[in-house]
Formats: C-alpha cells, structure tokens, sequence
C-alpha cells in the first residue's frame, strides 16, 4: 500500500541522515 510504501522511504532517509543508527 501507499502507507508501507511511505514507511520504508521514511526509514531509508533516517537510514541516509543516520547511518550510524
């Protein structure tokens, strides 16, 4: 769904800001 879609690009930018988390 759109809404899974929005997680994974939410966790993957915070993964891209915080690569150390």
């Amino acid at each position: 769904t759109e809404e899974m879609k929005s997680v994974a690009d939410v966790l993957a930018d915070l993964k891209i800001k915080s690569p150390l988390h």
